[in-house]
């Protein structure tokens, strides 16, 4: 019963509790504005269809009233000239405009269909428009309500006089914040969900033109749509590296670093390991490496800079990581942004819940550093008593 539990347990049932709700919420509406999202796509891709039939149309309901025009003539001509045409012509010439003029109707017809058509396909697209954005919206909201949580959570952790306790709930938000990452969802949701929506839809549209005996324009989306399945296979795997490395539970942290670092085609990157490199608790080398992607990530967003290097020491008391670029200082990048602060706030943040530190030092004209040291002991333990079993792989 809660009355039996402790204000720990307690706590952590609340917690686990609304984060479950506000992640299923989530879900939930992820799923709604997907789902949206790829009817839209379909819409849109039925309007371009009907566009291009009833341009198609047209053209053949002009053509018709032209020829309808010719047949009227003739007709005029026939029946004026009784001396010259006999009935049977005369009969020709009519069963001929009678004739044009029936086709000229259905088509008049058809296109009249297919504009009601078209236009009650925009208005439904106006809905889901407005449907998507709402799903949207909503899926900020709850992310505000997330963020606001783990706030809150920060503040009731340094009013705990329990030191393990604190500790413990520190390692509660590190993993909120890891489970924040699946905002990543959003990537995939307006990339490769969106994609794979665009490659069913083309798939069809490619097929129709076949059917159509549309060779060229079939190859033409066909080439499209490998394109595009190039690119959505880009983002997954983007995304996934985001998500959680994999080479950071197979390898470790160094073979993972050096990968990262060697991605980095915007800037020119430099690494160097002292000390005696090893295997490192995991919460300890995803916190490293965290911090050191959030580091390049505010260099490449805010600071301008043409060079950065990635320095490791090991010890046997603790691990440090020093990053170091050469552009805008933070006092300039102040000035002019001040969307970095979140991200020093979070690896601030991630150090002192592994009982670390975390300093950023910037010279004004030009340069920042952030150094970041974890304390270790001999056995295998971070600075906040916790045991970490992890085995020395790679």
């Amino acid at each position: 019963m809660v009355r039996d539990l402790t204000l720990e347990q307690q706590f952590e049932a609340v917690l686990e509790k609304t984060m479950a709700a506000l992640q299923d919420g989530r879900q939930q509406m992820f799923a709604i504005s997907e789902t949206a999202s790829s009817e839209y796509q379909r819409i849109q891709l039925a309007i371009e269809e009907l566009q291009f039939d009833v341009q198609r149309c047209h053209e053949d309901v002009d053509e018709l009233e032209s020829l309808f025009q010719n047949r009227r003539q003739r007709l005029f001509e026939v029946n004026q000239g009784l001396d010259r045409f006999s009935d049977e012509q005369r009969q020709e010439a009519y069963e001929a405009a009678d004739a044009v003029r029936e086709r000229l109707a259905q088509a008049r017809e058809r296109e009249q269909q297919l504009r009601m058509r078209r236009d009650e396909l925009e208005e439904s697209l106006e809905r889901i428009k407005e449907l998507v954005e709402r799903a949207e919206a909503l899926v900020a909201q709850v992310g505000v309500a997330v963020d606001f949580l783990v706030g809150n959570m920060a503040g009731i952790n340094r009013q705990m006089e329990d030191l393990r306790l604190q500790r413990l709930m520190g390692r509660k938000i590190i993993q909120v914040q890891e489970e924040e990452r699946k905002r990543v969802a959003r990537e995939i949701h307006d990339g490769p969900a969106q994609d794979l929506a665009n490659v069913v839809l083309k798939a069809d549209l490619a097929e129709k033109m076949l059917l159509r005996d549309e060779g060229p324009q079939a190859v033409a989306e066909l080439q499209e749509l490998k394109e595009l399945i190039k690119a959505s296979l880009r983002d997954v795997r983007r995304i996934m590296f985001n998500l959680r490395p994999m080479a950071l539970d197979d390898l470790g942290l160094i073979p993972t670093l050096k990968r990262y670092l060697n991605e980095q085609s915007w800037i020119q990157t430099d690494f160097h390991v002292t000390g005696q490199a090893r295997r490192l608790p995991s919460d300890v080398e995803v916190a490293l490496f965290r911090i050191i992607q959030e580091a390049l990530n505010n260099t490449r967003k805010h600071a301008a800079a043409q060079n950065v290097s990635v320095r490791l020491a090991y010890d046997w008391q603790a691990v440090t990581a020093v990053v170091e670029d050469d552009g805008r200082g933070l006092d300039q990048r102040r000035r002019t942004d001040d969307a970095d602060q979140y991200g020093l706030m979070n690896m601030r943040e991630r150090a002192e819940c592994l009982g670390g530190t975390l300093h950023v030092t910037s010279e004004e004209h030009g340069g920042t550093k952030i150094e970041v040291c974890l304390p270790l002991d001999t056995e295998g333990r971070t600075g906040d008593g916790q045991e970490h079993k992890s085995s020395d792989r790679g």
